[in-house]
C-alpha cells in the first residue's frame, strides 16, 4: 500500500503518478521497470517518489491492483451472486480477465504482469487477501459442503489453490499467443469439471 503521504496528494499530481507507472509497466516487467523513468514522466522528483511508495515493486503491484481490480467484481460479490460456488466464481474471474487481454490498453501491462511475474500472480493480485479466506471457507461449508469432498480448511485451500493455478496458466497461454481464448476459455472448462468429478461426493 502506499504511504499516507500519496493519499494526501490532490488528484492531478496522483493520476500523473498512476499513467506514469501504467506507461511504464505496459512497456516493462517490473524488473525492467525504471524508476528514473517513472519520476521523469509523473514530473516528481526521485525522493518525493520514495516519500509515496516504499520501493519500486510496491508501486507496481499498486498499479496493477488498481488497473485490475477495477475491471473485475470482487469475489465477496461473486460468492452471493452464485451461492458459494467457487467453480462459478473462478469461471466468471477467468472471464473478465480474457476479456481485458483484447483490450490494447491492457495487454502490454498483462503480458509483462503474467509472463514476468509468473510465481507472484497469485499472491499479489488474486489471492487470499483478495477477500476474508475463513468466510469464503464458511461460505463453502454452508452451501457445498455436501456436493465435494473438502473435508478441511486445509484441503479447501490446496483445492481453491489448484484452481488458480489453472486459471493462471491458461492466461498465460493466450498471452503468449499460445492460443486463442475461445480455445482457452473450454479448455480450462474441461480441466475444471475433472477436478468437480474427482471431488464429488458420490
Amino acid at each position: 500500500m502506499p504511504k499516507t503521504t500519496y493519499y494526501n496528494l490532490n488528484k492531478s499530481k496522483k493520476e500523473k503518478i498512476i499513467n506514469a507507472g501504467l506507461t511504464e509497466f505496459t512497456n516493462y516487467s517490473l524488473y525492467r521497470g525504471s524508476v528514473n523513468r517513472i519520476v521523469k514522466k509523473a514530473e516528481i522528483s526521485k525522493g518525493s517518489f520514495y516519500q509515496y511508495f516504499y520501493n519500486k515493486e510496491e508501486f507496481y503491484w499498486y498499479i496493477i491492483k488498481l488497473q485490475i481490480k477495477d475491471k473485475i467484481k470482487s469475489y465477496d460479490e461473486l460468492l452471493e451472486e452464485y451461492d458459494g460456488d467457487i467453480f462459478q466464481v473462478e469461471r466468471t474471474h477467468l472471464g473478465e480477465l480474457l476479456e481485458l487481454t483484447k483490450d490494447y490498453r491492457y495487454n502490454g501491462l498483462l503480458s509483462n504482469l503474467f509472463i514476468h511475474s509468473f510465481h507472484d500472480v497469485k499472491q499479489k493480485v488474486f489471492d487470499h487477501d483478495e477477500v476474508n479466506f475463513n468466510i469464503m471457507y464458511q461460505m463453502y461449508i454452508s452451501h457445498k459442503k455436501d456436493l465435494y469432498k473438502v473435508e478441511s480448511q486445509e484441503e479447501f485451500s490446496a483445492f481453491f489453490d489448484m484452481l488458480r493455478t489453472l486459471s493462471t496458466s491458461c492466461i498465460t497461454g493466450v498471452i503468449m499467443n499460445t492460443y486463442n481464448v475461445p480455445f482457452a476459455k473450454d479448455m480450462y472448462n474441461k480441466q475444471i469439471n475433472y477436478i468437480k468429478k474427482g471431488l464429488a461426493a458420490i
